[in-house]
């Protein structure tokens, strides 16, 4: 059985997106969790066994954070908080094979997101807002999935996409 590393750092976040950006290269379990220092918030940013390379994103609140790793193996991590950035213009293809955060797009009103995944696992696209509002979930399937979705949204939005194996998104 391997060995479990734990590393806790202060990290402090301004608020807003933030992404993590993450590999291990162990084979038991990988998490990567930011704890705000008042308790009020925990978001798990990474929970996986095995290998893993990718990023996620959520939204935090202005804050110290307590940033902890728990890994088997070797790791390394970045956070990110994107700012002030420039938008990706539409539409758009996007194909990978890990997890992204991609954009952020400007959205002005209805459009349309064809998507294939060919992994095993949950595949995940979901929006998430720049201004601090929820997001929305565009797609929630496990497997090999392949369909297109009309959606609404406005202003500027990341795209958060789970997935464990090859896929693509065409996005008008």
């Amino acid at each position: 059985m391997a060995e479990t590393n734990r590393a806790m750092v202060e990290i402090e976040i301004f608020g807003g997106v933030t992404v993590v950006d993450a590999v291990h290269s162990g084979s038991s379990n990988f998490q990567v969790s930011l704890a705000s220092s008042t308790g009020d918030q925990r978001e798990l940013f990474v929970n996986e066994i095995g290998k893993f390379k990718g990023e996620k994103a959520r939204l935090l609140k202005a804050e110290t954070y307590h940033l902890e790793v728990v890994a088997d193996g070797d790791w390394w991590l970045e956070v990110r908080q994107p700012r002030k950035v420039g938008v990706e213009e539409l539409p758009r293809s996007i194909r990978d094979t890990k997890p992204r955060v991609i954009g952020p797009f400007t959205f002005r009103g209805s459009h349309t997101m064809a998507c294939s995944h060919q992994g095993e696992r949950n595949f995940q696209v979901s929006t998430l807002p720049t201004d601090g509002r929820p997001g929305t979930m565009l797609v929630n399937v496990i497997g090999q999935y392949a369909d297109e979705t009309a959606f609404q949204a406005m202003g500027k939005n990341y795209l958060v996409v789970e997935a464990d194996g090859e896929w693509m998104i065409d996005l008008e």
